[in-house]
């Protein structure tokens, strides 16, 4: 089975979507408020948008891992699961 149901939604994570993963720092006097902001979109486990400068995406936040070190400069890992609304797909 690859899919996996979180309230309404379906959170794709067959071979053909693959986590979307990275590292990052926050960096400079908001650092901690970004850090605490990615954390509660995290908490809140609803769909947010991954958008780059080709695509824009609905995905879930499934690991948020910030290395908080002071409030200036703190390292983080992330990983993403890419979702499909099911209540836009169920009337069809």
């Amino acid at each position: 089975m690859c899919l996996g149901v979180a309230k309404s939604y379906l959170i794709i994570s067959c071979p053909a979507y693959r986590p979307i993963t990275w590292n990052g720092i926050f960096v400079g006097a908001d650092a901690y408020d970004r850090m605490m902001i990615v954390g509660l979109m995290r908490t809140a486990g609803k769909p947010v948008q991954l958008t780059t400068e080709k695509f824009t995406i609905p995905v879930m936040i499934e690991e948020f891992l910030p290395d908080y070190k002071n409030n200036r400069r703190i390292p983080f890992s992330i990983i993403l699961r890419r979702v499909i609304d099911n209540k836009s797909n169920s009337g069809s």
